[in-house]
């Protein structure tokens, strides 16, 4: 008996599904980001946030993240608008270092404390590097209409590679 469950023991250790992973599956990272709003292009959006993404396979992964946003207008940026952004969902990566995502969530404005949520969304495309992640995006927030805005954003990795030992 004690042969046969080491030989299975040894099968199971030496199967690649134990073996150490090349990468890792789950990488956080701090996203920021710049645009302007597509109904008043005179109105911008910048973006601070955390994001976190997880790769099960090396085509398709899912990601999460939480924004803090304001929206305000150039020639007056003590005035504006604050917004938390909380949005999930699929990513595919189309080569090794391109993808495409969407994201859907929910955005929640901060005035005199916070106010009733609204619907948001968020399909982009993006490049992926060893330490950083470079997005195009398109965020939109749905009440009744939609309002959107388009903006480059940057996520630097924390953490080591294990793959290029970066």
């Amino acid at each position: 008996m004690k042969k046969l469950l080491f030989a299975i023991a040894c099968f199971l250790l030496s199967n690649s599904i134990f073996a150490q992973e090349q990468t890792r599956k789950f990488i956080p990272s701090i996203k920021i980001g710049v645009g302007t709003w597509l109904d008043e292009p005179s109105v911008f959006n910048s973006e601070l946030g955390i994001q976190g993404e997880y790769k099960p396979v090396d085509r398709f992964s899912i990601y999460g993240g939480i924004s803090f946003n304001r929206m305000f207008p150039i020639e007056e940026m003590s005035e504006g608008l604050n917004y938390f952004t909380f949005l999930a969902g699929p990513r595919v990566y189309i080569t090794k270092s391109i993808f495409a995502g969407f994201g859907a969530g929910y955005a929640l404005f901060v005035e005199e404390g916070f106010s009733d949520g609204v619907f948001a969304f968020n399909p982009h495309i993006g490049y992926d590097r060893p330490k950083t992640q470079w997005t195009i995006n398109y965020t939109g927030l749905s009440d009744g209409g939609v309002i959107g805005n388009l903006s480059l954003g940057v996520a630097f990795k924390l953490g080591k590679n294990k793959k290029d030992g970066k």
